[in-house]
């Protein structure tokens, strides 16, 4: 299209006109629900190219992940104040200056993890959230140990002292005692 371009008047409400003087094609939105005044043939391939690499996608996933998937999920979790007042009741206890990790048999067969780092003891949220985030690691780690138990982790200010290796070693040393006090409270 070739536009004659005439000298510029100053535009303002006065001189505007309330009608358009052409009609201007639809812009094209990248956005994930398309673009609805689009062309319709851009949005039939797009589709059909996304479906084909989300089929793609998911049958060279299920291919290539032939272990089984350790994933931190919702029913892993303590989530009420009475999952962990049970806990709380009667637990079977291992702790040194840095941890408490108490637990007790459940009635699921999954292990569950409670988390209790007190802001009195470390201060930093950022800090609170690195020590969270190992000790469910070293928990997804050892699912298989903990099969069964529902478990609190209790940090205290020590905690801050240590770095990532020697959280997961003492963590992993509480995961075995208090898997094998648990099953000789149950045996017993």
């Amino acid at each position: 299209m070739i536009r004659n371009y005439a000298p510029r008047e100053p535009r303002n409400e006065t001189t505007l006109s309330t009608e358009q003087t052409e009609t201007k094609a639809a812009a094209r939105l990248s956005c994930p629900h398309g673009n609805k005044g689009g062309p319709k043939s851009h949005q039939c391939q797009t589709s059909q190219r996304t479906c084909a690499s989300v089929s793609l996608t998911t049958r060279s996933e299920n291919l290539l992940n032939t272990r089984p998937r350790l994933r931190f999920q919702r029913r892993m979790r303590l989530l009420t104040a009475r999952d962990y007042a049970r806990v709380f009741q009667r637990p079977q206890k291992s702790s040194d200056k840095a941890i408490t990790v108490l637990a007790r048999r459940s009635d699921c067969q999954v292990a569950r993890l409670g988390l209790a780092i007190p802001r009195k003891q470390i201060r930093r949220a950022v800090h609170r959230n690195r020590l969270k985030r190992l000790i469910r690691e070293s928990f997804r780690r050892h699912q298989a140990l903990l099969c069964g138990l529902d478990v609190v982790v209790i940090g205290r200010r020590d905690l801050l002292e240590q770095n990532s290796q020697r959280v997961f070693a003492c963590l992993e040393n509480h995961w075995r005692l208090v898997s094998e006090r648990c099953k000789n409270s149950a045996a017993s």
